[in-house]
């Protein structure tokens, strides 16, 4: 769990960094992108379970519905978008 809230932070700072005027698309912007990949490899012995769940998330959740999740994350909640996110990627 602590490794998860080590992602969740980084995450949390790039998209914060990020919101300010990030696309609408489904494609986060690249610091998101690059913010999660780099702390996921870090703590996931798995990198391609990595680019799979930040795949899922960009295909099914906008980039506020991820900021969501993450702040839920950063509360010590598991949210269902993150359960369905590792789910889609076993």
């Amino acid at each position: 769990m602590r490794r998860l809230a080590q992602v969740v932070a980084a995450i949390a700072v790039a998209i914060g960094v990020a919101a300010c005027g990030g696309p609408s698309a489904a494609v986060y912007p690249p610091l998101v992108q690059n913010t999660y990949l780099t702390a996921c490899d870090a703590t996931t012995p798995k990198a391609s379970a990595c680019t799979c769940t930040l795949k899922w998330f960009e295909a099914n959740r906008t980039l506020a519905q991820f900021q969501a999740d993450v702040a839920k994350m950063n509360a010590g909640e598991t949210p269902p978008d993150a359960t369905k996110a590792v789910a889609a990627c076993r």
